[in-house]
């Protein structure tokens, strides 16, 4: 159980040490790809990072591939999802279906405006995606203000899952100055603590935050909430806090995984090793450059010879008289390598490759159709087909819940209709990705379509096999059509009946008029005869 500080630190101490292989991977990774994050190193503010990387095309390759998943899947400019209720038929009720506008429009502005973070979160989580395989979104619920998302660092977070496989334990191990301490936490968080933010604020304190099931506990504690909240101080194993969370806060996703591993593994694992490779040859062949432009010289004197240096510039003392004069003269090193641009080349595709650079490539054509577009789109959301599943499974459907829950929580949406009451709200996502993906179905609706058309030509029965509004629904779904775009049934078989009496009305006045004009085509023959026989045969 997690019932005690010394319980909480010593499970977590389990679970770092389980990740070791990782971290070692992580860094490595941090070292020669992406410039940035600490895991089993520690560096200083400021310091630079770059000193390893002398090729840069994992860096740009990964940063790409991040930008193209923020655009496809979360674009704040863009809609990108709407929300639906299971069984849909109940989204025509219009209480249900103004609540549904109503939260859509509430999450949509949480996502798109700059107080809650969202965009500069969902940018770092999918980056530590991209290179690490895994990424953490940390949803916090501020009274007053509402959800605040931060991007929590990989180096931070440890994790354990469940028996289904998910994400349910979560620790964030991290450092903070005595004085942020007691700000944080109140004068009564440790004796020892309120000393040091007194006498020298900014020493580190080591903090261990745990959220898990509170099934997991057998303390009786006043927050009952399903999500049990823990901070302890790690160095005296002491909880200086406890709380707890309605929904999980914590939305750890990974790239892919592979069976009985925690942690996710990215595109930068497939393309370390070739990265690593770059950076060596581009180092040989700057050194090869220098020692062109800058050689090292050979300096005659009548001393001991020095140690010889290969480095560009360097001197080298040689004994005097050994050759016939003693001239200052170039080292005799070789200024070719076997290292090519066509090597590099193909390494770079290599890694360009590992980070589906050829999928996300949009070319920039002059004249390209909607179709040409729609392909392009097609292509890049089949390359990552599984990537794209797990990323929303993970992580944007249990984002959207959590955020939904906190809004409502503070009141920020409208108190859902009573009818709702047991019906499941669900997600529908109309992001480019979610678009590119539904494009076979609506090709193979238009497809059928066209087929059994030229069949109605020789057979119109055939057309009767065909449900033309249910095409024109799925058809508007794949094209992430808003459910408001669409009428329900009621308001199109109410359409239709108007139109149907309409017609029948119309059809009636124009019988009574053709009605009408033969009555009075029969009356002016039957008067004309009338007054025939009133003239009489001798008359005519």
């Amino acid at each position: 159980m997690l019932d005690t500080g010394g319980e909480i630190v010593q499970r977590f101490d389990q679970l770092k040490a389980q990740r070791g292989t990782f971290e070692n991977t992580w860094q490595e990774i941090a070292n020669h790809v992406l410039g940035l994050r600490n895991f089993n190193t520690t560096r200083n503010p400021g310091e630079q990072r770059m000193r390893r990387i002398y090729d840069t095309t994992g860096l740009i390759a990964g940063t790409r591939l991040a930008a193209a998943l923020h655009g496809m899947m979360l674009n704040p400019s863009s809609k990108w999802f709407f929300l639906k209720l299971q069984p849909e038929e109940m989204s025509q009720d219009p209480e249900i279906f103004e609540w549904l506008e109503h939260a859509t429009k509430s999450l949509r502005y949480v996502f798109t405006e700059g107080k809650f973070g969202f965009t500069n979160a969902a940018a770092e989580w999918l980056l530590d995606q991209v290179y690490f395989g895994t990424g953490d979104m940390f949803v916090d619920d501020i009274p007053g203000v509402g959800p605040m998302f931060h991007s929590r660092p990989l180096g931070e977070i440890h994790i354990d899952e469940s028996w289904n496989g998910k994400p349910d334990t979560f620790y964030r191990f991290y450092i903070m100055s005595a004085r942020r301490v007691v700000q944080q936490f109140g004068e009564d968080v440790d004796e020892e603590v309120v000393r040091l933010s007194q006498k020298e604020p900014m020493r580190d304190v080591k903090i261990l935050h745990l959220i898990h099931p509170r099934s997991e506990t057998n303390t009786k504690e006043k927050d009952r909430k399903p999500w049990r909240s823990v901070y302890v101080l790690y160095d005296k194993k002491k909880i200086i806090s406890l709380g707890g969370y309605y929904t999980q806060p914590h939305m750890v996703a990974r790239w892919s995984k592979e069976n009985h591993e925690l942690y996710g593994r990215s595109p930068a694992w497939q393309a370390l090793s070739d990265c690593k490779m770059l950076n060596e040859m581009s180092k040989t062949l700057l050194k090869t450059a220098q020692k062109a432009a800058d050689p090292p010289l050979l300096v005659p004197d009548d001393g001991v010879l020095s140690m010889v240096s290969t480095s560009p510039g360097s001197l080298n003392v040689y004994r005097a008289h050994v050759f016939k004069d003693d001239p200052i003269r170039q080292f005799p090193v070789s200024q070719t390598s076997v290292i090519t641009e066509n090597i590099l080349a193909q390494r770079q595709s290599m890694v360009r490759a590992a980070f589906f650079a050829d999928a996300i490539a949009m070319p920039d054509q002059p004249g390209m159709t909607a179709t040409q577009v729609i392909e392009l789109e097609d292509k890049m959301a089949r390359s990552m087909v599984s990537m794209l599943g797990r990323l929303q499974h993970e992580g944007i459907d249990p984002l959207l819940r959590r955020t939904l829950d906190v809004l409502e929580r503070g009141r920020f949406v409208m108190p859902r209709p009573p009818q709702m009451r047991g019906s499941e709200v669900t997600v529908e996502y109309i992001s480019p990705a979610s678009r590119a993906q539904k494009q076979t179905e609506a090709r193979s609706i238009m497809s059928a379509w066209a087929s059994v058309a030229q069949l109605g030509e020789v057979a119109i029965e055939a057309l009767d096999n065909l449900d033309p509004d249910e095409s024109v629904r799925l058809l508007a779904e794949s094209q992430g059509v808003p459910p408001g775009i669409l009428r329900s049934v009621g308001e199109r078989e109410g359409i239709r009946q108007e139109r149907a009496q309409a017609q029948a009305a119309q059809q009636q006045m124009a019988q009574a008029q053709q009605m009408a004009g033969i009555a009075e085509q029969v009356g002016g023959a039957g008067k004309a005869f009338a007054e025939a026989e009133a003239v009489g045969p001798e008359q005519q």
